[in-house]
């Protein structure tokens, strides 16, 4: 939590008035201030950002991200609002979970548009699905290439439940294995193997060699399944 009071304090010398809101977002957002000292996802919102902000900045960035934490987002405040379109999943996540730090509360006045939350779904899911057959072509069934892949996939998947869940107007879970069950009471997909999936990335459970040997194509089966259901909501 020092590290973070001393960036704020930073920001403030740098922008003065012009610093509007400081937030975490992501896995720390409700994290205890003890638990604030890396990996915490951070946004910046200014009046407006101008040539020599990142310039100013660096020097105490640079500081923050070696002290194991990624790079700070930053953006004006009319940016800010413009980008809902583009990043309706994202953005979706952020006003679910979100701690202010400094100033203004400017989440809380974002308008995630269902058809744009819509659209970033589809457009994940054929994403995924083009990824997956990629990765097919490249690794086929081995296990070896598999097993590491799965934490990522697992990740990706959890986002697009909760994202999938909010389109029916639902409070998406905090627990991934819950997000499968909400998920399954509005769309029909094999809820099992979801949780076996989930439950690989989190130590729970260990895919069989036969569950391995099958992984990918019943995978993009799935989710093909899941997004032609998407594209009739």
């Amino acid at each position: 939590m020092k590290d973070l009071n001393q960036l704020v304090i930073s920001l403030q010398d740098v922008f003065s008035s012009r610093l509007l809101s400081v937030f975490i977002f992501g896995s720390k957002a409700n994290a205890t201030n003890e638990s604030l000292d890396s990996n915490v996802d951070l946004f910046i919102i200014v009046d407006n950002v101008r040539s020599d902000d990142l310039t100013k900045l660096y020097p105490y960035t640079q500081r923050w991200i070696a002290k194991g934490n990624p790079y700070p987002l930053i953006m004006g405040k009319d940016e800010f609002y413009a980008m809902s379109d583009i990043y309706a999943i994202e953005y979706s996540d952020i006003k679910w979970n979100n701690q202010l730090i400094y100033g203004d509360d400017l989440v809380q006045a974002l308008n995630i548009n269902y058809f744009d939350l819509r659209l970033q779904c589809e457009r994940e899911l054929k994403n995924l699905i083009l990824k997956l057959r990629g990765f097919y072509l490249e690794h086929g069934r081995n296990k070896s290439a598999i097993i590491p892949a799965i934490d990522t996939i697992a990740r990706t998947v959890a986002v697009l439940f909760r994202a999938l869940i909010r389109l029916k107007n639902l409070a998406p879970s905090v627990y991934k294995q819950d997000l499968i069950e909400q998920l399954g009471s509005v769309v029909r997909f094999d809820k099992q193997f979801f949780k076996k999936l989930i439950g690989q990335k989190e130590g729970t459970y260990q895919f069989n060699t036969s569950e391995i040997y099958e992984f990918n194509e019943y995978l993009i089966s799935q989710l093909t399944s899941i997004l032609k259901q998407v594209s009739d909501m």
